[in-house]
């Protein structure tokens, strides 16, 4: 709680913003170096290299990760930042429906306008009426 530290345990290097705490977030990732951020009451410490819980305490605050070294991601190293968990879903809903659903989906359409076997409408078949022609 409060602090990060570097994935080895160490302080990593920070940039201290006084009377920031508020905009800490939009400040980190405003920063492509930013890894995370810790903002107290009123302050915001922002992360410069690859980060972890476990700091020290510091006000209020909370060791907030947003980007995640490249070598979880599968590359060698730098800076990188989480897969897009939205672009995942989008991708898993393109390829979810299949012809079953698309043709229920028409069925549904229009039933009102829809004749039945005599040439009554469905509604004035439901409602016991007789259509005027």
């Amino acid at each position: 709680m409060g602090k990060c530290v570097t994935l080895s345990g160490a302080d990593p290097k920070h940039k201290y913003y006084s009377w920031k705490a508020k905009d800490c977030e939009k400040l980190c990732r405003d920063n492509e170096d930013c890894y995370g951020y810790s903002a107290s009451t009123s302050n915001c410490l922002l992360w410069l290299e690859p980060i972890k819980g476990g700091g020290a305490t510091w006000g209020n605050a909370h060791c907030m990760q947003i980007r995640v070294p490249d070598e979880v991601n599968g590359a060698a190293e730098g800076g990188g930042e989480k897969k897009n968990t939205k672009e995942k879903k989008k991708k898993k809903k393109k390829g979810g429906k299949n012809k079953k659903d698309k043709k229920n989906k028409k069925g549904k359409k229009n039933k009102k306008g829809k004749k039945n076997k005599k040439g009554r409408s469905l509604l004035s078949t439901l409602l016991g009426t007789e259509p005027s022609q």
